[in-house]
């Protein structure tokens, strides 16, 4: 983040590096979604005259990308009723991460309130999907939630956890730090002088922390000296 005189303020704070070294990274917890869309695209997929979840995903691809409205909205319809409860969870996630991608976040949401998962693993991979279909669907008060718990069960800070947010050009996925998402989430709920002491709860120095500094005093500038 530049100096708050050049960038507007109540954009969330951009990661420019890992934290402390020792970030904790979900992008590989993306894979079991992508090994559940090969599970249903497999022989023996489609049943009851009902396309595998795979086809129906390029389906998507293609209904978006000639701006087909109502096409993509019977896509949406069907991808909510391809797999109904109960699924395992692999499934389940699969399907979620397609009616994200078919731009359907809400119906994500629904799909994934079909399964309550365990603790551990299961719970991480669960809550992960949940956020980014929060995210998505703008339900702010969800996303922070999630996030929340997302750290918690991942046993990491919010400063050490990298969350994925996209893919970068090489295929790599581009992260930024749960700390800097939840005080975006916070702001989005103008909720900015919590949003400025979730920034300060962050350890980092250098230029994350005179980012994350600029970007609270910002955010709350009636803040005490003693908090800055």
């Amino acid at each position: 983040m530049k100096a708050p005189s050049s960038r507007d303020q109540s954009q969330p704070l951009p990661v420019r590096r890992r934290v402390g070294g020792s970030v904790f990274s979900l992008a590989l917890v993306l894979a079991t979604v992508a090994a559940g869309l090969r599970v249903l695209a497999a022989p023996g997929a489609v049943a009851d005259g009902t396309a595998a979840l795979e086809q129906l995903d390029l389906a998507c691809h293609r209904a978006r990308q000639q701006g087909d409205v109502q096409a993509l909205r019977t896509l949406q319809r069907q991808l909510l009723q391809v797999r109904p409860a109960p699924q395992p969870l692999a499934v389940v996630l699969a399907n979620a991460d397609v009616l994200l991608r078919c731009g359907a976040p809400d119906s994500a949401l629904t799909v994934l309130n079909r399964f309550s998962p365990a603790a551990g693993a299961e719970q991480v991979q669960w809550l992960l999907l949940q956020w980014r279909a929060a995210n998505a669907a703008l339900d702010h008060r969800l996303a922070a939630e999630s996030l929340r718990e997302l750290a918690a069960a991942s046993g990491r800070s919010l400063e050490a956890l990298a969350v994925p947010l996209s893919r970068n050009p090489k295929g790599g996925w581009i992260n930024q730090s749960a700390l800097d998402l939840l005080a975006g989430h916070l702001d989005a709920m103008g909720q900015r002088d919590q949003a400025a002491q979730v920034l300060l709860s962050g350890r980092s120095a250098g230029v994350v922390g005179a980012q994350r500094l600029a970007q609270a005093v910002a955010w709350s500038p009636a803040m005490p000296l003693v908090e800055r």
